[in-house]
């Protein structure tokens, strides 16, 4: 915990630095990759003590580029004011985007990464090079950022398997702070795809979202010092590794943080500061308020999100979707508002939102706070689809015993799929139903009436948003259906109930 207060006291040192430091302020056309390589030239030969505020916009592609930007020697900030800044790799392959020396700080803010492929990790003679985007070996904050569709796989030749670098490098001397990211199917095969520590890190608010259930290495890898805060993690299928890889004898800190679909290493030499809910029943976590094996009850939803003052300054949103917990999630309202960060992905000062309409306002455990919603004169009840996936309907019964959900489905080979369950309504809005299908059945030859069997088929999550429009999750017993999400539509309501949100 020393160490944990050391750092969080160490990058506030560094942001007050920045504040009161002489600053230059470069004013860059949006998109404009010469400008931009020039601006951040003019730094590197500048003043150590001058902070060159950089404010752009637009897209800056980097297709048939064979050079990243010139690296950071000094105190540096890029952010996207009058519009999000995107840097575009186009899939082409080249490393170092951004590289910060021992001595520099650069912060990235208002900024999205998208469609980088990653260089190699080593040559052909086997020799590891150090191709990664992001090479930190000083100071390095990023700030209300989104990582989109970076990775790259590991191949073969000649019986030498090829992998690639992460995206972000921390050295030894290097000292990372991530607050408010998004990061969306990015990473390698590799352990610590997506950050590979060898220094400090501290992360806050952090979402991290794998939408395949292709195999992918540990996104974090730490070996020296990791704290995480407000993390949520979604991997649509527990194939392939956990989601921290922590090396024995570090420190590596969990709190307040939701982490589903990941493998059984997720909680291996990571110490538990508390309140994590985590479905992996191997986790071996017991602080307090800590939940093991149990639904987390994540959906990716898109997201409009407000403009967010950071630092009296106002920037507008980069973000496209958000992992919000359902209402019947354990991590709605679970937390003591003084245990929270400040904001989440979607606000500044978002914390302690009473999502259950308890009339107590609490914190949510992961990176963004559920936003009340309350349906009444039985606005549940209905017939829903899933728009992106033709015969998939969904009916929502509710009486004053329990809540009936109906999944019509197909399976792969075209035959009808029946599932059905209950569960207890929550808020009017959100339940967990046990679901059973049934096999068997039907009618002989005769006409005679054969009975069906009833089988456990899993679980059923049903989470409306609005009055139109919410997610059913589901997670089969059946290892070929697995876990997944379907968009829920509103299809037709019941006779006599409306609907009022």
């Amino acid at each position: 915990m020393k160490k944990f207060v050391f750092v969080f006291l160490l990058f506030s040192s560094i942001t007050a630095t920045a504040q009161t430091a002489t600053e230059k302020r470069v004013n860059v056309p949006q998109g404009d990759l010469a400008a931009l390589r020039q601006a951040m030239t003019d730094a590197y030969y500048g003043d150590p003590n001058l902070m060159t505020v950089i404010h752009t916009g637009g897209t800056f592609s980097f297709t048939g580029a064979v050079s990243g930007l010139p690296q950071v020697r000094t105190h540096v900030i890029i952010e996207g004011a009058s519009d999000p800044v995107t840097f575009v790799g186009a899939g082409e392959e080249f490393a170092n985007l951004f590289m910060i020396q021992a001595g520099g700080w650069l912060r990235l803010q208002n900024i999205e990464l998208k469609d980088f492929s990653l260089g190699l990790d080593r040559d052909s003679d086997g020799v590891y090079i150090d191709q990664s985007l992001i090479i930190n070996h000083g100071k390095l904050e990023l700030m209300q950022m989104q990582i989109d569709s970076l990775n790259a796989s590991s191949w073969r030749f000649h019986g030498i398997v090829y992998e690639y670098a992460p995206i972000i490098k921390n050295t030894a001397s290097g000292e990372l702070y991530l607050d408010r990211v998004s990061m969306i199917n990015s990473g390698t095969r590799l352990d610590g795809g997506v950050i590979f520590n060898d220094g400090s890190v501290e992360m806050l608010n952090i979402q991290f979202y794998y939408s395949s259930g292709e195999w992918w290495g540990t996104p974090f890898l730490n070996n020296r010092y990791m704290s995480m805060t407000n993390i949520s993690m979604f991997h649509s299928s527990s194939v392939g590794s956990g989601a921290v890889r922590s090396n024995p004898e570090v420190e590596t800190y969990l709190s307040n943080s939701i982490i589903s679909g990941f493998g059984d290493s997720t909680c291996y030499y990571i110490t538990s500061l508390g309140h994590n809910l985590i479905d992996n029943e191997n986790c071996s976590f017991n602080a307090e308020g800590d939940i093991i094996s149990n639904p987390v009850g994540l959906s990716w939803r898109p997201v409009e999100a407000d403009v967010v003052t950071w630092r009296r300054k106002n920037f507008p949103p980069i973000l496209t979707h958000a992992l919000v917990p359902f209402a019947s999630s354990p991590a709605v309202d679970s937390i003591d508002p003084a245990l929270c960060t400040t904001g989440n992905l979607l606000s500044y000062t978002g914390r302690s939102v009473d999502g259950n309409v308890d009339g107590v306002a609490m914190c949510d455990r992961g990176a963004v706070e559920l936003q009340p919603v309350t349906l009444v004169n039985g606005g549940i009840n209905g017939v829903y689809y899933d728009p992106d996936a033709d015969g998939h309907y969904i009916t929502i019964l509710d009486n004053p015993y329990n809540t009936l959900v109906m999944w019509n489905s197909f399976d792969k080979d075209g035959n009808q799929y029946f599932v059905t369950g209950t569960g207890e309504l929550e808020m009017g809005r959100s339940l967990v139903a046990d679901a059973y299908t049934t096999i068997s059945g039907g009618t002989s030859p005769e006409g005679e009436i054969l009975p069906a069997q009833a089988v456990h088929w899993g679980t059923l999550v049903v989470d409306m948003i609005s009055c139109s429009e919410g997610t059913l999750a589901f997670h089969s017993d059946f290892p070929e259906v697995g876990s997944g999400q379907v968009h829920l539509v509103r299809l037709a309501y019941v006779k006599q109930l409306g609907c009022v949100d």
